[in-house]
């Protein structure tokens, strides 16, 4: 019977073969206990265990094993920490080219060699990355009639709402490349645009698009910088409603889960989260899914929690959502719209799907 299942879990030392010791890890980390270790005296080599637990990280590993496993993580953690994919399809994607199946697939599990395969493959995907990044543009924005118009020519509406990007003339021209796009959408065209938002409107730029560059978005600075990848970024706490933009937050002290929509003209908060405020007054608005339609409005309390540099609080004006939206906001499991009047609160990186605040300030 093979020794790998027992090799994998810890119990057996894959050095010498003999069956490992359970001890505090207190005995290695010089009197500081991290929980419990599985280790082999003679080998020197140990594995820690999950929190709480007794059920190892993997398998043993010396000191040359830990170091490789040291530099297999610091490389490879990057394509999920910098938000190139998620954790859950990082792990996917290494397995496959490892040639792994997925729940063996842990650094944890693996031996000298795989790790230098770790290395060598997630280097290649991050200089690859970095390569097609390389070119940085800075462009002017404008708002008009509360919407964010990117101000080069192209005459494109910024909309992290929008899964697609379309543009009148079927190509997007970003950072030195031209992208293929339609020529409009089924709900929304270049005519649909020009009546509702903006005269000049030539189309939109959507998600699909943003998901391939870093952009650093300053409507108080009216500037967007294309393919700015600085790495030293406050994180916003995300909520994972891919391929939308999506952020919790608490609004008048209850938990919401919102997307981010900067092709929103106004932001959105479900009625349970507004009982008991007076209505600041009712404005118009229109939706390409629902036609036009008047909304109540509330100041609410906002708040960014769980910062490092500790919470964020300030007063913005929502509507109530139309019952249509509302059940479309519902299907989405979210709680409401943040619209284009918070990407005027801050200075504002999206990466990925992630929110940070860039190093410059906020």
């Amino acid at each position: 019977m093979s020794n790998k299942p027992l090799i994998l879990s810890g119990k057996i030392c894959p050095y010498c073969g003999k069956q490992t010791e359970l001890i505090d890890s207190a005995e290695v980390y010089h009197g500081v206990s991290y929980g419990w270790m599985y280790i082999c005296r003679p080998c020197y080599a140990y594995v820690g265990c999950y929190n709480g637990t007794t059920k190892s990280l993997g398998r043993l590993a010396n000191a040359e094993l830990r170091r490789y496993k040291h530099e297999a993580h610091e490389v490879f953690d990057q394509i999920w920490k910098d938000c190139f994919m998620d954790r859950y399809n990082a792990y996917t994607w290494l397995s496959k080219k490892l040639g792994i199946e997925r729940q063996l697939t842990h650094i944890g599990m693996f031996d000298v060699d795989t790790c230098k395969k770790v290395i060598q493959v997630s280097k290649a995907f991050l200089n690859n990355q970095e390569s097609q990044n390389n070119s940085v543009e800075m462009l002017t924005i404008k708002l008009i009639n509360n919407h964010i118009v990117i101000d080069d020519g192209q005459n494109l509406i910024l909309d992290t709402g929008s899964p697609y990007s379309f543009h009148s003339s079927g190509k997007i021209h970003i950072c030195g490349k031209s992208i293929s796009v339609p020529t409009s959408l089924t709900s929304i065209s270049r005519e649909y645009l020009r009546n509702n938002v903006y005269d000049k409107a030539e189309g939109l730029l959507g998600m699909d698009v943003i998901n391939e560059y870093p952009f650093t978005l300053s409507i108080k600075d009216d500037f967007v910088i294309i393919g700015d990848d600085v790495k030293s970024y406050q994180a916003l706490p995300k909520l994972n409603i891919s391929p939308f933009v999506g952020l919790q937050l608490l609004i008048n002290g209850h938990h919401a889960n919102m997307i981010v929509d900067s092709g929103a003209k106004l932001s959105y908060i479900d009625s349970r989260f507004t009982i008991g405020l007076h209505s600041i007054g009712h404005e118009k608005d229109f939706s390409p899914y629902i036609g036009e339609f008047i909304t109540e409005l509330f100041n609410c309390e906002t708040v960014l929690p769980n910062l490092y540099i500790g919470k964020i609080s300030y007063v913005q004006k929502y509507g109530t959502p139309p019952p249509m939206l509302s059940a479309m906001l519902c299907q989405l499991h979210v709680d409401g719209i943040l619209g284009v009047d918070f990407f005027k609160q801050f200075r504002l990186h999206l990466r990925k799907c992630q929110l940070f605040f860039p190093p410059q300030g906020i």
